[in-house]
């Protein structure tokens, strides 16, 4: 009797370990299948993309690159929008160095 027992455990950890292992394939699929659908999401061609690839630059390039798309907006990077005028600009050298100086772009 005792060794019916034991066959029974036997299936019983085959049986957990072939669950284990379609949950596994079953979890491994599904992320598969999120991955490949967030990647066609962002590679989908818009209208917007697909008539600039259309269209042709003077030297007969397309505008658009292939594998390119165009973008709707640019992502804030940070930092403080400045003045584009030349005289504005200053680079200022301070911290770890043994004269802090600021110079202008004219020098």
């Amino acid at each position: 009797m005792s060794r019916r027992r034991a066959y029974d455990d036997q299936d019983l950890e085959r049986e957990r370990v072939r669950d284990d292992r379609r949950r596994f394939m079953t979890i491994a699929g599904l992320g598969t299948a999120v991955a490949a659908l967030g990647a066609w999401f962002i590679y989908a061609d818009d209208e917007k993309s697909a008539a600039a690839r259309a269209e042709r630059l003077s030297d007969g390039r397309p505008r658009l690159p292939p594998g390119q798309k165009l973008i709707e907006y640019l992502k804030p990077m940070g930092g403080k929008p400045g003045s584009p005028n030349k005289s504005d600009l200053q680079l200022r050298i301070h911290g770890a160095v043994e004269r802090p100086f600021t110079i202008d772009f004219s020098q």
